[in-house]
């Protein structure tokens, strides 16, 4: 059982956004005035050999997915659930449940540190019905040719194979609608920044404002 929090409870902000869209760029951004909890680190702590979710994933899907010193093929794997729904379902109901119990710790640990706010980028945010445990949820979001073109040029993938990998994600304009927040990263780093800091300052005087009642 985690612990109570010793200090007031933590403000929690959702980090979200669609595959290439910036979202890593904000975080960074972020994460020089507020702690960042990251669910792809967390994701990668909880296949690490030996742990019980990488056996879990052997058992699923094989040893194919298994390299020979006993750490996770994740590229191999990101093919199959990429172009496999079932699949990808599979390997949620393996992962997710283990990431937010870590993620938990995380927050709870930050917290007792004195943290007020803290950030949590999530890329499922909404595909695992995460959004209501959030203080708020802030979508990174830009055109759908530059996120095809990012992720093509990022993970050296073909058009066909970023395209398998966005419509493997809810589509980036549903998460919009369902954001309480949007920082537009379509245009050049100097506006990103100017959006950032805005938003930061929001985020602050809605704490504050909180605080205070």
């Amino acid at each position: 059982m985690i612990a109570e929090y010793r200090n007031p409870k933590p403000y929690i902000f959702g980090l979200t956004g669609g595959i290439a869209t910036g979202k890593s760029t904000v975080a960074q951004k972020l994460s020089k005035h507020f702690p960042i909890v990251d669910a792809d680190q967390i994701a990668a702590e909880v296949v690490r050999p030996g742990t019980a979710a990488l056996l879990d994933i052997e058992k699923r899907f094989g040893k194919t997915y298994i390299q020979p010193d006993g750490t996770l093929d994740r590229q191999l794997l990101g093919q199959r659930i990429f172009s496999d729904k079932g699949a990808r379902n599979a390997l949620n109901q393996i992962m997710h449940p283990r990431i937010q119990a870590l993620a938990k710790q995380r927050f709870h640990r930050l917290a007792n540190q004195g943290h007020t706010i803290i950030f949590y980028d999530i890329p499922l945010l909404f595909e695992t019905n995460s959004a209501a445990q959030f203080e708020a949820v802030v979508v990174v979001a830009c055109t759908e040719e530059q996120q095809l073109e990012r992720l093509q040029i990022r993970n050296k993938l073909s058009r066909k194979e970023a395209l398998d990998r966005i419509r493997a994600q809810m589509p980036l304009e549903d998460k919009v609608k369902r954001a309480d927040y949007v920082i537009d990263n379509s245009t050049t780093l100097e506006e990103l920044d100017m959006q950032v800091q805005l938003f930061i300052k929001q985020i602050q005087i809605y704490v504050q404002d909180q605080l205070l009642e």
